[in-house]
């Protein structure tokens, strides 16, 4: 009864590929390049280091430099200061010396003599006043120069050393003079050798900055690194520096009687930047865009392009999903404020330009963002078939699509020519699986494969399936699938192989449900699926 009825159903059923009879638009998958290209170095406010000593071998004097890049800015006198500069926390142990006997204070008020270099810990064991043995003193400890400077870790330093414990770890401070502390420092942010205006206006920016961000309460006013200033003691000090800042001892940037914040960087790419254009900031008087026209000099004015791959960017991102495209959203300082990333469900999440340069190491926010993407049918091809791709290729000169079957060479299949929006599409028919990919002057995009599948034919009639496949090959390996009761495994209830001429023979199915016929042939060929029938 089951076999009539089957044949009576059946008849001669023959199936078409199952990729004709999709019914609504295919998800994609894509593969897509970001070239990021930009200007300058650093956050862009305040003064350009390297624009700085433009102007500087323009004849232009420090004073002039200053008030350029800090708009309403006068010159005023810093006070007598003592700055308290951290040089290391939480250490386990430090070393003080000096190439001459020196003493330190204690913490009770007590005054003892040292010979050589101590080494010591949280104990603050030290031996002092000739003993042979080391003593406990209380903390904190504050080391006093004799004849020869102090040193921390082989590194010198003007002023004092005070070390303090928790009874866990050790903290080092040098405490010193506000001009001693810029002596070490001028040379660490800006070439020696650089023009001495430029020196200058670098010695009156740091002394500023150093005032300007004092740390409120704690143990130490300033950072010995990028936190603050770089401070490299003694080691970075230069004749040329040091002239620097003996002419313009005690001088700093003030705005309306106070000390003004003087940020500076390296390169600004021929604009500063506003503060609250780059930073969530309140706007700053004279932290406004000014024009840089000779940073142009700085090896960094131009920089890029640097190439991104969609998968990378996503999780540096923290992008869930993947991501489509990016598009810069640039200020009035032509940096770029945030950055729109449309991910493939067609939402859009927001990224802010400043945490876009972190997580991409990028030099500054004044970037522009190229594209070289193409995108697929998320369906393999059927054999004899065609395929759209569609693509981007925004902000770059003279795209072209290659084409590479296997390990082959890549050749190349025609240039493109995008829309003014950078979107194109181009219909290709290749005859096995292929790659593509967009390449622009010596940059190449990600790679999108593209599968194209065996087409298979079945005809259920009498006590047998027979069918075909295209293109038709020898020794392909078919089975006969049933559909599991879970409603998503398929098992195999049948298998044959293809003839020469492509075409093959299965046993009949004798149970009721839903089969189909699947083809694997290799030789450049996904397998072959044909389309579900029943019986």
């Amino acid at each position: 009864m089951l076999r009539r009825t089957l044949l009576a159903a059946a008849a001669l059923l023959v199936v078409a590929p199952a990729s004709a009879l999709a019914a609504d638009p295919a998800p994609t998958v894509s593969a897509t390049t970001f070239l990021v290209s930009g200007h300058g170095w650093g956050h862009g406010i305040g003064m350009s280091q390297y624009g700085a000593y433009g102007y500087a071998q323009h004849g232009w004097g420090y004073k002039q430099i200053v008030a350029h890049y800090y708009k309403g800015t006068a010159l005023g006198t810093a006070p007598p200061t003592t700055l308290r500069v951290l040089l290391a926390s939480n250490q386990k142990a430090v070393t003080v010396g000096s190439t001459q006997p020196f003493k330190v204070l204690d913490g009770a008020g007590v005054t003892h003599t040292i010979a050589a270099p101590a080494t010591f810990g949280a104990g603050l064991a030290i031996q002092v006043d000739g003993h042979p043995f080391k003593t406990a003193l209380p903390s904190p400890l504050t080391f006093l120069a004799g004849a020869a400077p102090l040193s921390l870790a082989a590194r010198s330093y003007r002023g004092k050393l005070v070390v303090s414990s928790d009874g866990k770890r050790v903290t080092a401070i040098n405490s010193l003079a506000l001009e001693s502390y810029v002596r070490g420092v001028v040379a660490m942010e800006m070439p020696h050798d650089w023009a001495p205006e430029a020196l200058k206006a670098q010695a009156v920016v740091a002394r500023s900055y150093a005032l300007a961000t004092k740390r409120v309460g704690g143990s130490f006013d300033v950072y010995g690194d990028t936190r603050s200033q770089v401070y490299g003691g003694l080691a970075g000090e230069t004749p040329e520096t040091d002239a620097a800042v003996k002419s313009t001892a005690r001088q700093i940037a003030t705005y309306k009687g106070k000390v003004a914040t003087t940020f500076f960087y390296s390169t600004s790419g021929g604009r500063t930047a506003s503060i609250q254009d780059v930073w969530n900031s309140p706007p700053i008087p004279y932290l406004v865009s000014v024009e840089d026209s000779y940073d142009s000099i700085s090896p960094y004015h131009d920089w890029g392009p640097l190439v991104f791959q969609s998968a990378g960017v996503a999780k540096k991102l923290g992008v869930k999903g993947g991501v489509v495209d990016l598009e810069a959203i640039v200020n009035r300082s032509q940096r770029v404020g945030t950055v729109d990333v449309l991910k493939p469900d067609g939402t859009t999440a927001t990224v802010s330009g400043t945490d876009v340069r972190g997580e991409l190491g990028l030099r500054s926010t004044w970037f522009s963002i190229a594209a070289l993407s193409l995108a697929r049918p998320n369906e393999d091809m059927p054999f004899g078939g065609s395929v759209t791709l569609s693509g981007i290729a925004r902000g770059v000169t003279g795209p072209v699509l290659e084409s590479r079957v296997g390990n082959g060479l890549w050749k190349q299949v025609q240039a493109v020519a995008p829309s003014a929006e950078g979107t194109f599409s181009v219909t290709l028919a290749p005859q096995v699986i292929s790659f593509y990919r967009l390449t622009t002057g010596k940059t190449t995009g990600a790679v999108l494969r593209v599968p194209v599948a065996t087409v298979v034919n079945a005809t259920l009639a009498g006590t047998a399936v027979t069918g075909s496949i295209q293109p038709a090959l020898a020794n392909g390996q078919v089975e006969l699938q049933q559909l599991d009761v879970d409603g998503v495994t398929w098992t195999a209830v049948g298998t044959a192989t293809t003839a020469a001429d492509g075409t093959y023979t299965l046993p009949a199915p004798t149970i009721p449900g839903s089969y189909r016929v699947r083809v694997v042939t290799g030789r450049g060929y996904v397998p072959g699926i044909s389309p579900t029938f029943t019986f």
